[in-house]
């Protein structure tokens, strides 16, 4: 029995317009509601009706009772579906008619990934309502996911609910009308198999596949005999690749457990934050009394070293005749003692800079080094006495290490290690050279005269 165009229905609520589809186990009709909306109505088709009577009013009980559950079932992505109702001795349930196309009809060449991942998504939520409320749909594929236009953006809505099944219901007999290739997972093609959440999530990575790669996956026995690959296309994410390849695992313990924990596998990893970049401050209170105390240790270091070649010069003298020679050979030499000493300090500060903290170690007994020999000899210039060479060289020793220490890590914080290494050497190496110059000046216009 089909009904004919005109043919009211639950008193005057419905009036069939046509016949929209036949399907595996029922029959779809377009009916107009009593206040103007359209809707489809759904019956078992004319191979259930043709069954014994007791075969039949068993699958109508069926019928009837997943009716129920999908009707509780409330979701944006969702066809919604009212209560069933009994008309002619037949249950039927009234669903919402979607306007729109088949993602199958939008889908003859391959979406772009983000558009597919939102339509799956979308379904991948709708989906986990009907799973909470104990359903599986069982027949996922782009055919029964239409795209329609809602507030002027295109959504998601799954339909055609003729295969839905109870959880954990087991595969009593294999139907070739009730397996779709590609999109069928291997426990489809087996009787007494049982069905679970992972067999829509092999569904949706399927459909997934398709979307993105244009493709029909091959079907799972292909897969599990002849060993066939999923190949992907350049251009596919890595999260979306792992997903698909994941939920079309061919043994169902391997794939997601929920569709929850699958499409929290599709999310993109959140992009790495943007390092704001430091402020380059330049520390000048800490550079200036760092190249002060530079200068002064330049200036003591020349002295020191000014002993040490003045042998120096005076055998070099030998070559030479007059006194006017002999200072100008001193002067000379004491021009490289003051390179030498702008090195070895530059070494340390930029030690310090380089390494790190360990570093201070290193450079504190650098100074220590350095301007404690300085202070000896100054000590012994001024006055003499060891009262001197203690407070002058310790004085000197605390508060240059401390300002290089300073200094360097207040440049650590505007720039990199090498850039603060530079900067100390530079710093250092022109302080020790005033300081140095100084007296090289004064020795240079002391031994060398005009005459």
């Amino acid at each position: 029995m089909v009904w004919q165009p005109g043919k009211t229905l639950r008193g005057d609520r419905y009036t069939i317009e046509a016949i929209l589809g036949r399907g595996r186990f029922g029959i779809t009709y377009l009916a107009w509601e009593k206040n103007g909306t359209r809707v489809a109505i759904k019956t078992p088709n004319d191979e259930v009706r043709s069954l014994n009577p007791a075969k039949f009013d068993r699958l109508q009980r069926g019928f009837v009772q997943k009716a129920v559950k999908l009707a509780k079932c409330r979701h944006p992505h969702l066809v919604r579906a009212e209560e069933p109702f009994r008309e002619d001795g037949i249950w039927c349930i009234a669903m919402e008619y979607i306007y729109g196309l088949s993602l199958a009809r939008r889908a003859t060449a391959k979406l772009p990934e983000v558009d597919a991942v939102k339509y799956v998504r979308q379904i991948g939520e709708a989906l986990g309502v009907m799973h909470e409320n104990g359903l599986l749909h069982r027949d996922v594929q782009p055919k029964n996911i239409m795209v329609r236009l809602r507030l002027g953006k295109p959504e998601a809505v799954l339909i055609d609910f003729g295969l839905a099944r109870n959880v954990g219901e087991a595969i009593t007999q294999t139907r070739t009308s009730g397996i779709s290739d590609g999109f069928s997972p291997l426990e489809l093609y087996s009787s007494g198999r049982k069905c679970g959440r992972y067999t829509d999530i092999y569904a949706l990575g399927a459909t997934l596949y398709n979307l993105v790669t244009g493709k029909i996956p091959p079907n799972a026995p292909d897969r599990k005999i002849h060993r066939r690959a999923l190949r992907f296309p350049n251009g596919i994410s890595d999260n979306v690749r792992k997903g698909i390849q994941l939920a079309i695992e061919l043994e169902p313990q391997n794939r997601p457990q929920s569709m929850k924990a699958w499409l929290k596998l599709l999310e993109a990893p959140p992009p790495k934050p943007k390092l704001s970049q430091p402020t380059r401050h330049i520390p000048w209170g800490a550079l200036t009394v760092m190249f002060v105390l530079c200068v002064l240790l330049g200036f003591l270091l020349a002295l020191f070293f000014n002993s040490i070649v003045g042998a120096l010069a005076e055998s070099g003298s030998r070559f030479w005749e007059g006194a006017e020679s002999r200072a100008f050979a001193r002067a000379l030499a004491e021009v490289f003692a003051g390179i030498l000493a702008g090195a070895l300090a530059g070494v340390f500060a930029g030690a310090g800079a380089l390494t790190g903290i360990r570093a201070w170690y290193l450079a504190g007994a650098g100074t220590v080094a350095l301007t404690g020999i300085g202070a000896w000899y100054l000590a012994w210039y001024l006055a003499g006495g060891w009262v001197v060479l203690v407070a002058v060289g310790g004085v000197m020793a605390v508060v240059g290490t401390g300002a290089l220490a300073v200094a360097s890590k207040t440049l650590l914080k505007s720039f990199n290690r090498f850039h603060t290494f530079l900067i100390l050497v530079a710093t250092s190496g022109l302080g020790l050279a005033l300081g140095g110059g100084w007296l090289m000046w004064w020795l240079l216009s002391h031994y060398i005269s005009p005459s």
